[in-house]
């Protein structure tokens, strides 16, 4: 649960965008009674399909639109296997699916194996924007940073990332920015020239990562935003995360396999430049192959 400064940062966001919700919808019982209004219905994305950490997988599998075109966009399990007491509810489920565009390879393995051999991989649909589409939205609400920085977000709760990244900073004069979510340890008291940030903004998170020097995190979105902002980046991750498959993906895509180390590991301490150019073409002809294929699955409806 967000605290109140950081809910109230979200929610003026989302009133940025034009995105606060007129209607909240809860339950199979309100979803039922509006799907009438649609011609076809989009799930996705992010861990939608994740039945151990999500709930209600009848909701995200769209089973309360029984008689609606059902197409997915940037799904994802989040889950390398699937426990065998699911297996019924995903093949049931994702049969009745027009068009699966799923995040990761593993995903898209997963429909296969469960039956369906027509799932195609696709970006992340923050990757669809270039990150000069992002400008109007990153935010000034952040401290004044005075010099240059590497930000650490961690999504765990390993003393480790920051020790290793301490050191990087240490080698190059920076300050250690840490971004967290809430007031938990591992806390950063004794690391002289760090900052702790709380309950950022969506904007700030934005802002922050295009500034830094460098980026150290195991944190997706942290990742995405790095590559797509030409932000030197530094994956440090926990070695049995199934989770992992989701950052594995988009590095194995970008070339960028280099960049990954886990924490059995040290983190090097120079920053090391990226080949961003060759990065972003890579980016750009998977960014039009993942527009044109939820073109196509829409379009499909929308001609009939």
């Amino acid at each position: 649960i967000l605290d109140y400064p950081g809910k109230k940062r979200f929610r003026n966001f989302e009133k940025q965008l034009g995105l606060f919700p007129k209607k909240i919808i809860n339950g199979t019982d309100d979803l039922s009674k509006i799907v009438d209004r649609y011609d076809y219905l989009i799930c996705g994305s992010d861990q939608v399909w994740n039945g151990i950490k999500v709930p209600n997988q009848d909701i995200f599998l769209l089973n309360f639109a029984k008689n609606k075109p059902k197409l997915s966009y940037a799904a994802s399990f989040g889950m390398t296997t699937i426990p065998e007491k699911m297996k019924s509810i995903y093949s049931e489920g994702i049969k009745h699916f027009d068009s699966l565009l799923l995040r990761e390879d593993e995903g898209v393995t997963l429909c296969k194996d469960l039956g369906r051999k027509d799932a195609h991989k696709v970006l992340d649909p923050t990757l669809l924007l270039d990150i000069d589409e992002y400008e109007g939205v990153m935010s000034s609400e952040i401290p004044e940073i005075q010099g240059k920085y590497v930000l650490v977000y961690s999504l765990n709760q390993s003393y480790k990332i920051y020790s290793e990244t301490y050191k990087m900073c240490k080698k190059y004069g920076y300050k250690m920015v840490v971004l967290k979510r809430s007031f938990v340890p591992p806390f950063i008291d004794n690391m002289e020239n760090s900052i702790e940030l709380f309950a950022v903004s969506p904007g700030g998170f934005l802002s922050l990562i295009k500034k830094a020097e460098c980026v150290v995190t195991n944190s997706y979105h942290a990742l995405l935003f790095s590559i797509n902002a030409k932000t030197p980046f530094y994956l440090y991750l926990n070695n049995i995360d199934e989770e992992n498959s989701r950052l594995l993906t988009v590095c194995k895509m970008c070339s960028l396999e280099k960049r990954v180390f886990y924490e059995t590991q040290k983190l090097p301490v120079e920053i090391g430049m990226i080949d961003y150019a060759s990065v972003h073409e890579i980016l750009l002809r998977e960014r039009k192959k993942s527009i044109q294929l939820l073109e196509n699955s829409i379009c499909k409806y929308i001609l009939r």
